[in-house]
């Protein structure tokens, strides 16, 4: 649910209720270094599934080098693709590029695994996608429960991935710096 502000050439500029608040930068940059796993054990000992692809997220530089320094509070925000883009069907890039054109931020990677920890039952929801700048050519995916799997995941796409105009997308309003 989305109110449009006002009308600004090839689209609208639309003020999104905050979804969810949560504390991002309460992992330090030498406890993922140091135990390069963790993150993806602190996932499944939650009772969540992680595919290998967070894992290779996990342990890349690229992650771990955006890491908040200092515990912050992050507003999300939760639109789908056509509230967010008006259309059907758009590369998760376009997707990307469209949440920045109307005034919002992309999240901290570690955004990903700290939403996941905090939403134990998404069923109902189905996939989520979080506006991020990619880590190896990917983005976080928050999976719900399906029948093909007896828990809620965590897993990646590529930014290339179409997504369709129901698909939701989490993303933020501040740009967060180290």
């Amino acid at each position: 649910m989305s109110t449009t502000l006002q009308t600004a050439g090839s689209g609208q500029i639309t003020d999104f209720p905050v979804w969810k608040t949560i504390l991002a930068g309460e992992w330090s940059r030498d406890e993922l270094e140091e135990s390069r796993f963790s993150l993806s054990y602190s996932l499944d000992w939650s009772g969540f599934s992680v595919g290998m692809e967070p894992v290779r997220c996990f342990v890349d530089a690229a992650f771990r080098d955006r890491i908040l320094l200092v515990p912050t509070r992050i507003d999300l925000y939760l639109a789908t693709v056509k509230e967010l883009t008006g259309q059907e069907k758009l590369p998760l890039q376009e997707v990307l590029n469209s949440v920045r054109k109307i005034g919002y931020s992309l999240c901290p990677p570690e955004v990903g695994p700290r939403l996941r920890l905090e939403l134990r039952d998404q069923r109902k929801m189905g996939r989520i996608y979080v506006a991020m700048h990619p880590i190896r050519n990917q983005v976080f995916l928050l999976a719900g429960r399906v029948a093909t799997a007896d828990r809620d995941s965590l897993e990646c796409t590529s930014r290339d991935q179409h997504l369709s105009g129901s698909d939701e997308v989490v993303f933020t309003k501040c740009a967060y710096h180290r």
